[in-house]
């Protein structure tokens, strides 16, 4: 019950900053010119007797008409300049559209994979992040865009506003929707063994960010996909054979950060720690079935492999980890 009267008033809270940023000058308008103005000339008209039984001056009626077509003109002026605005505004967002609308001629089959990524560039960069998310799954289960520049598109949209995105932001079904396309792909096609390197969004490759506030089943995705990634390569292959701990490995620095404090979702908190202690062989035999019920079911499936995994691996570099944790 708490939970719905929860999503009822945060529900309630986007509608009223929606309406507000779309129509914050008309508001400021009729607060600093509209309204002065009816009180002037209200107090103008009592001052002079214009409500009075008695005959009222003409030079007095002048005055006040003048005022009142002074007043009446500004307004008009910035009344107009508004309706100015609001039109480029629509201009613009009908030019960005055509744009986008012309990129996707270029993508005729077969794609090549530069000018697709300059595609979905453009289109996030244009502020149209649902039309790139909405091509973005199929384009990647087909090949036709690489990991590096899908991960990149989603970056974008889990990241919010940017100077380059002129404010814009992406709505939280588009933000959820992308981290369902991550979450699916995530695992070994996020890794380039020859290269030595991984794709992931950048904002959560060295920390935890809270700049925006995501969905709650966003950030589930996200730990999800990191889990999977990382399940796909060898402990060596993340510590660079050893060159380097655990504890400043991918993801496990991401999830650290998470449970120090940058997360405010508790939910979430507890399940990166959790995550944490399947890596950490911080979970007895006993609390296993215990423990698992109290990550979040989207997540079960993602903790019981990582115990699987490390819970009886013996590699140097994870019994070297658990000996500085404390573990062994």
């Amino acid at each position: 019950m708490a939970s719905r009267r929860f999503k009822s008033l945060e529900v309630r809270r986007r509608r009223w900053k929606r309406a507000w940023q779309q129509n914050w000058p008309y508001i400021a308008l009729f607060i600093f010119i509209v309204a002065p103005l009816w009180w002037m000339a209200a107090s103008l008209a009592i001052r002079i007797g214009l409500f009075g039984w008695g005959d009222v001056d003409s030079a007095q009626v002048k005055t006040f008409l003048t005022f009142i077509g002074g007043g009446l003109g500004t307004a008009a002026t910035v009344f107009g300049a508004l309706l100015t605005k609001q039109h480029n505004a629509r201009e613009r967002w009908r030019q960005q559209l055509d744009t986008i609308v012309q990129s996707l001629n270029f993508i005729d089959p077969p794609m090549k994979q530069e000018r697709v990524a300059g595609v979905f560039s453009s289109m996030v960069l244009l502020g149209h992040q649902h039309v790139a998310i909405r091509m973005l799954d199929p384009a990647w289960r087909h090949g036709n865009i690489d990991a590096a520049s899908a991960t990149w598109v989603i970056g974008q949209v889990l990241s919010g506003e940017d100077p380059s995105m002129e404010g814009v932001t992406a709505s939280d079904d588009t933000v959820l929707e992308a981290s369902v396309i991550l979450k699916e792909h995530a695992g070994p096609d996020l890794v380039d063994k020859d290269k030595n390197i991984f794709f992931f969004p950048g904002g959560y490759m060295h920390t935890w960010p809270v700049d925006r506030k995501l969905p709650t089943q966003a950030k589930v995705n996200l730990l999800s996909a990191m889990g999977a990634t990382f399940l796909s390569q060898d402990i060596s292959w993340w510590t660079d054979g050893g060159e380097r701990t655990l504890d400043e490995a991918w993801p496990l620095r991401v999830w650290k950060d998470c449970t120090n404090g940058a997360e405010t979702d508790a939910e979430i908190r507890e399940d990166a720690k959790h995550l944490l202690n399947a890596v950490n062989g911080a979970i007895r035999t006993d609390e296993l079935s215990a423990m698992q019920e109290k990550v979040s079911p989207p997540l079960r499936a993602t903790f019981k492999s990582l115990v699987g995994k490390f819970q009886k691996s013996d590699t140097k570099e994870l019994v070297r980890h658990r000996r500085a944790r404390g573990a062994l």
